[in-house]
């Protein structure tokens, strides 16, 4: 019968800042799997229930919420977050061993960048794919769910006049300008593919060729990190033009 058990964390690119966020929330959901019935597979119930794990984790003493915003104004100087935190709130580290390829580190390198303070697993860019999934799976049957896409679409396609202010206070921000313009222009072409789907009109083939490739490019790391809205931008591009066909 188990009670408890123990989990070792193996990492390259940890520091007592970064640590919590790592360990969270991987080794709660190795956990569910362990400790949860054979027949228990519903992923979002589990993030639903890994949303109340983390509240009470938090209460504990665990650090993996605080010192997200803590590593953002330090990053921005403490010239506020919003705009920062909504580009790092859709991006990811590099997986595997990918991020020492495109940086060299030593035990003394600072671990403060926006690599770091990035979380390995992105909720709103996790959250925004549940829309679309549901979206294109309803036939777009449901006026709050295209609300809620073109919402988040308008933010991300406008966050970029905000943050590149406070990029050019902050030099440490320059290697994700790129990003944040890219982040702004995906969002661009989702609003443009969700127009054709809610208006029944089909896109044609040189459009859609065109915007994969603007989001092919637009997967290239910056910063050792990447843009985790792309793969339902992309889903919503095939969707349009399949709009009416």
């Amino acid at each position: 019968f188990i009670l408890g058990g123990e989990a070792t964390m193996w990492g390259e690119y940890i520091s007592p800042e970064t640590v919590d966020s790592r360990i969270w929330p991987r080794t709660a959901a190795i956990a569910e799997r362990f400790w949860s019935p054979g027949h228990v597979k519903d992923v979002d119930d589990m993030y639903r229930r890994l949303e109340v794990v983390s509240f009470h984790l938090e209460e504990l003493g665990l650090t993996h919420e605080k010192n997200y915003e803590m590593m953002l104004r330090r990053l921005t100087n403490n010239a506020g977050i919003i705009p920062l935190k909504i580009l790092i709130d859709v991006i990811e580290p590099l997986k595997g061993y990918s991020r020492g390829r495109y940086r060299d580190y030593t035990s003394y390198s600072p671990l403060t960048r926006v690599v770091d303070a990035a979380r390995p697993d992105a909720k709103t860019a996790r959250e925004f794919r549940n829309l679309v999934n549901r979206y294109t799976a309803e036939n777009q049957q449901y006026d709050d769910t295209f609300s809620a896409i073109k919402d988040w679409l308008i933010l991300w396609q406008n966050n970029h006049i905000d943050l590149i202010e406070i990029i050019k206070r902050s030099p440490v921000l320059k290697e994700i300008e790129t990003l944040s313009d890219d982040l702004s222009k995906v969002a661009g072409i989702g609003l443009q593919a969700l127009a054709y789907i809610k208006s029944g009109r089909q896109a044609d083939s040189d459009w859609i060729e065109s915007q994969l490739e603007i989001l092919r490019k637009a997967r290239t790391q910056r910063g050792q990190t990447e843009l985790m809205i792309i793969p339902a931008v992309r889903q919503l591009v095939n969707a349009a033009g399949e709009t009416g066909a």
